[in-house]
């Protein structure tokens, strides 16, 4: 007899979370007392959003992860986990509601509800390496290929304009050799040297941001020793500018294993904090980016997916939009690159609503959301509008979406003709298997 599945008590669950809290403080007392450090932070860098408890699980437990989502993520991109592949686990946090007493402004006492969180579980999570499906669009805001000094070019001053907002940013010539910026503790401003190319003058007003985070007159670790303030400084620039590809390593880590030498609850708030921290500026620079609508000069994948053996994928490249079949992606270092390759590009447009147009006539994998059921028949089949498109197909949902038996059809009344007859041929789930329509 099967045997069923016996959840964690309480206490289990308890004890299980406080292992896993032990395995990450073993992890940093690893990465922090060696040359390990560097290694976390390229990987930590692909991984900005999650906090630094889960990044270090997820390190510990796969440095080569890049891209981690839980089985329901993965199933609404389309994608699902390989048999066989072992969960990497990371920590929710445990929520309840409770009901506090607290006095309004007129003096009266009324009941509110809040939420807290009451502890911590471990929930299962898989790298992209461990799924299988379709393909995933590659719609990075910076593209992987962009040269640093083009994104330092177009992100620099605006950035130095935004700061500007928080404390003064300044720009002059530097007396002594080699200094490429500093902040001011007792003006609260950063000064960055103009004599300096503007790639070094954007990892150096990063560096120097970090210092005015932590280390202000009113900073939480104004008084710390010059390893833990470089230490943060350098951690939050190296981490921000490896995000968005640009090369600060001219900021060694020459205060590592003094740091290290405090406790490990103090290392952990500090991760915590950085990760923290450089997540808000990573949030801050995207979004002048797309506030401004400033494009890259490289190709960007924007939508894709599999037919039978054919790559098809919807490119933006500038203000270019390109739908191809089987492109070689290797080529796609300027315009010319692209448009050299003229027997797999279905369409080059300015228009992005006819290259989508395009891309839906010949995709196969819908999201759900991308499309409206247009029949209330019973059934495993069905006929579908892309939405906003005059493009109907039969098509049938599984795990990827919806995905397209028949041929794209433009006109209405003759899909809805073909998908009567296909319906009264095949009525039943029993009677199918996966087939072609057309």
């Amino acid at each position: 007899m099967k045997k069923r599945y016996q959840p964690l008590t309480e206490k289990e669950r308890q004890l299980k979370t406080e292992e896993y809290f032990g395995e990450i403080v073993k992890g940093v007392r690893g990465i922090l007392t060696d040359e390990k450090y560097k290694d976390y932070l390229d990987f930590s860098s692909k991984l900005p959003r999650y906090s630094f408890n889960n990044l270090m699980m997820i390190y510990m437990q796969n440095p080569q992860a890049t891209y981690v989502a839980g089985m329901k993520t993965w199933n609404s991109l389309g994608r699902r986990v390989i048999k066989g592949e072992k969960s990497l686990k990371i920590l929710a946090p445990i929520q309840k509601k409770f009901k506090e007493e607290k006095e309004n402004n007129a003096g009266k006492k009324e009941v509110e509800e809040v939420t807290r969180i009451v502890g911590f579980k471990a929930v299962p999570v898989f790298d992209v390496q461990q799924t299988e499906g379709a393909p995933l669009p590659l719609n990075p805001i910076v593209p992987d290929k962009v040269e640093p000094s083009d994104f330092a070019e177009k992100i620099y001053e605006l950035l130095k304009e935004k700061m500007n907002e928080e404390l003064p940013v300044t720009e002059k010539t530097l007396e002594r050799k080699g200094l490429y910026g500093y902040y001011s503790p007792s003006e609260h401003s950063i000064t960055i040297n103009e004599d300096h190319d503007i790639t070094n003058k954007l990892t150096t007003l990063i560096h120097e941001y970090a210092h005015s985070i932590f280390h202000s007159p009113d900073g939480k670790y104004k008084d710390s020793g010059k390893d833990v303030k470089e230490t943060q400084a350098e951690s939050f620039a190296y981490l921000t500018c490896k995000y968005f590809g640009l090369d600060s390593s001219r900021f060694t880590f020459p205060y590592l294993v003094s740091y290290a030498s405090n406790s490990d609850q103090l290392l952990l708030k500090h991760q915590d904090e950085i990760q923290k921290e450089t997540n808000r500026l990573i949030t801050k620079i995207e979004n002048l980016i797309l506030e401004k609508e400033i494009t890259f000069d490289v190709p960007v994948r924007e939508l894709a997916d599999e037919l039978g053996n054919d790559f098809i994928s919807l490119y933006r490249f500038g203000k270019s939009y390109f739908v191809t079949k089987n492109i070689d992606e290797s080529l796609m270092n300027n315009l010319e690159a692209i448009q050299s390759q003229q027997n797999c590009i279905l369409i080059e447009t300015n228009d992005k609503a006819e290259a989508l147009s395009v891309f839906h006539h010949y995709r196969i994998h819908y999201p759900e959301n991308a499309v409206d059921k247009l029949d209330g028949k019973k059934g495993f089949i069905h006929l579908y509008q892309v939405k906003n498109e005059e493009l109907f197909f039969i098509g049938k949902s599984n795990f990827a979406g919806i995905k397209r038996l028949s041929e794209t059809i433009r006109n209405e009344s003759l899909a809805l003709e073909q998908f009567q007859q296909v319906f009264e041929h095949i009525q039943t789930p029993s009677k199918t298997k996966e087939m072609e329509l057309g």
